[in-house]
């Protein structure tokens, strides 16, 4: 799931099948929505929750799973100014990233508390992270978790959204990010979460967000907390 909000202007929307752009302020983008996204205006916060998890289904079963959906703007404007807030005085990123976390819960607060997920899901996705820096299969995992790979693939997108392999992928692409954020080379994080190279890596990185991992340099971030303080 993704959560985008406008720190200093709208961020822009629009659905792959969609030739119009919408403006938000704020804006939750169920899992697997084939999406344009334009924060040039700019800058924005693009916070990722898991679906499966207690918050993600609050948050959809509050917004929806078919649509990209607006955030109340008097709901938008207090959390935009706390995080800008923490953003501007360049906290530590464990302190943006209870922020970021504290925006997921407080948006999810309004919904009523969802059903706990299938335990299956909940094994099988521990076992996918327990292999992470191996090939993984759906015949493997389904077996690990005691179901039939039909079964195993008909559930996973009921419980989390999206389909087994992108699911793996997005979790690979969380490892590598780990990895780098935390020092190792760009090479090594995509060893480290079973990608060919870094190449690799990359290019399933841009597919996914539409930006190369290397946007998330800290030389970049500091530039767009300055452009952030003058506005």
């Amino acid at each position: 799931i993704q959560v985008s909000l406008g720190l200093n202007a709208p961020v822009r929307f629009r659905p792959a099948a969609d030739p119009s752009w919408t403006e938000y302020r704020g804006a939750m983008i169920p899992p697997h929505l084939e999406h344009e996204f334009d924060g040039t205006q700019g800058v924005s916060a693009t916070i990722f929750c898991e679906p499966e998890s207690e918050v993600g289904r609050s948050l959809l079963a509050r917004f929806g799973t078919e649509a990209i959906a607006g955030v109340p703007e008097e709901e938008c404007a207090e959390l935009c100014r706390s995080l800008r807030a923490i953003y501007e005085s360049s906290a530590p990123d464990a302190e943006l990233n209870g922020a970021a976390q504290d925006v997921l819960r407080r948006l999810a607060a309004a919904a009523p508390r969802p059903a706990r997920p299938d335990a299956r899901i909940v094994r099988a996705i521990a076992e996918i992270v327990r292999r992470i820096d191996q090939p993984v299969s759906l015949t493997d995992i389904a077996d690990a978790v005691h179901m039939s790979a039909g079964r195993l693939r008909h559930l996973f997108v009921a419980e989390t959204g999206i389909p087994f392999r992108p699911y793996v992928l997005w979790l690979r692409l969380q490892h590598a990010l780990e990895q780098a954020i935390g020092g190792a080379s760009w090479t090594e994080a995509a060893h480290a979460a079973a990608f060919a190279d870094s190449a690799h890596l990359s290019r399933t990185f841009r597919r996914m967000f539409g930006m190369s991992p290397t946007a998330l340099d800290p030389t970049q971030q500091a530039a767009s907390r300055a452009r952030l303080q003058e506005s």
